[in-house]
């Protein structure tokens, strides 16, 4: 099954970016079926999925970070559980009161400084 796909990766790789999924596009090409969302319920889909199956955290954010609280941050004691004895436990390794501090104060100041650029952009057009 992956020979094919090995074949097709040698001889065309410059065509490809995105390998994990550009491998399973290709081996895959027009034998597989639609599954229901909740299957694969991402991130920005999360609020329009009733009950989902499996999450996948998609983008730069994931509930395993403990830098700053965010909306999947309750899942985060199921990494820190699930992954506790594994070669992955340092990925849910908790900040000490210093890190947390230092990481919620660069939150707020990215916050701030978000207002500040609204406020700048609105005062900008509402003068022209």
């Amino acid at each position: 099954l992956f020979a094919r796909t090995r074949e097709i990766f040698k001889e065309r790789s410059h065509l490809f970016e995105n390998t994990d999924q550009d491998a399973l596009i290709v081996t895959f090409d027009g034998d597989w079926l639609v599954l229901d969302p909740r299957w694969n319920t991402q991130t920005g889909l999360l609020p329009f999925v009733g009950r989902p199956a499996i999450l996948h955290f998609t983008g730069r954010k994931k509930p395993w970070q403990a830098t700053v609280p965010w909306v999947h941050r309750r899942m985060a004691k199921h990494y820190i559980e699930d992954l506790g004895n594994t070669p992955w436990a340092s990925f849910c390794r908790q900040p000490s009161m210093a890190g947390r501090v230092a990481g919620f104060l660069s939150h707020l100041g990215k916050r701030l400084g978000g207002l500040t650029r609204v406020a700048r952009t609105r005062a900008y057009f509402s003068n022209n």
